[in-house]
């Protein structure tokens, strides 16, 4: 191997770190956003409900989807909230919120996938009448889904 050859090698490695120093950067600035988008997220979310009010909340609850709108959604995590007149989700990226009222909410309970998807893990599955009146579900995994599903159901027994 000549000079060239070294030379093409030593230009090859700085373009290589270059690209590498690129992706790092950008992934601080992703997480640094994300970060802000997060802490803006829970200040919302803690100023629009009273804690007194939330039986049960995880703040971060992973989005499995709506029955209603098909297969093809992508997962998102946010905040899942349980309060004795609604369950409300505020997911992060798209910020976007689901209210499903209690009155609405026709059963409750627990599989491992929804629309297709899985983590192989048993997901909080909320059934509810939708504003067109039709049948629809969604999904999400939450870290303590026995106390979601008992708190649901209890709000289901007295509506």
């Amino acid at each position: 191997m000549g000079a060239s050859g070294a030379a093409l090698d030593s230009n090859g490695l700085l373009i290589v770190i270059a690209i590498l120093a690129i992706l790092a950067i950008t992934l601080l600035v992703l997480f640094s956003i994300i970060k802000k988008k997060r802490v803006e997220q829970i200040s919302a979310v803690n100023a629009e409900f009273d804690e007194k009010t939330v039986l049960f909340s995880d703040y971060s609850a992973n989005f499995f989807g709506r029955q209603s709108n098909g297969m093809k959604q992508i997962r998102g995590n946010g905040i899942l909230l349980v309060t004795a007149q609604e369950v409300y989700f505020s997911l992060l990226m798209p910020g976007r919120e689901i209210t499903i009222p209690v009155k609405e909410i026709i059963a409750v309970k627990s599989e491992t996938s929804f629309l297709g998807k899985s983590k192989f893990r048993p997901l909080l599955i909320v059934q509810f009448n939708g504003s067109d009146g039709n049948l629809d579900a969604a999904a999400w995994l939450i870290q303590d889904l026995s106390a979601c599903i008992s708190e649901i159901q209890k709000l289901i027994a007295v509506k």
